[in-house]
């Protein structure tokens, strides 16, 4: 439960300064051009800064630009990612008679979330980023992913919150 919340309060810092992190990204992928990726991580975050053309982000979507489409598929992917191993030997604490078998549905529940995502959100965001790069689209489509993982980890915090004051 901790690691879901150390998940949500980073994915929302994140969400908060997008334009931060993705600056930190662009200035590590020109390091890496030139180094090893632990060289150029170094050189990032101890390295002297230096003047690169980086695009700036200008406009940041509103929520209700969003496309509630791409959040919810987004939130019930991440759910289950960051959930499956949780419910798959909570189901097994409760089923002793066959908690082998049920600890092994961990990955039917990892397995659901990893098809959401290569045959949709992936795909998405593939085909917005090499087609719409010049309209915001692709950033709406950013933002509804990153808003749909952090409502997958606020729905998988409530669960089990909910489990835990339950049992």
């Amino acid at each position: 439960m901790t690691l879901i919340i150390a998940a949500l309060l980073a994915s929302l810092l994140v969400l908060i300064n997008f334009n931060y992190f993705q600056l930190l990204f662009q200035h590590l992928f020109k390091q890496y051009e030139l180094n090893l990726i632990p060289i150029a991580i170094v050189k990032v975050f101890f390295g002297k800064k230096n003047k690169l053309n980086l695009v700036h982000l200008e406009v940041i979507p509103g929520i209700w630009s969003l496309s509630l489409k791409k959040i919810l598929t987004s939130a019930v992917a991440y759910f289950f990612l960051s959930t499956g191993f949780l419910i798959a030997f909570g189901l097994a604490i409760l089923i002793p008679e066959y908690r082998m078998t049920v600890s092994q549905s961990a990955s039917a529940f990892h397995g659901i979330g990893a098809l959401i995502l290569a045959l949709y959100i992936d795909p998405m965001i593939s085909r917005s980023l090499d087609i719409d790069l010049q309209s915001p689209k692709w950033l709406e489509n950013i933002y509804s992913i990153f808003v749909g993982r952090l409502l997958a980890y606020l729905l998988a915090l409530i669960v089990l919150l909910g489990l835990y004051f339950y049992m």
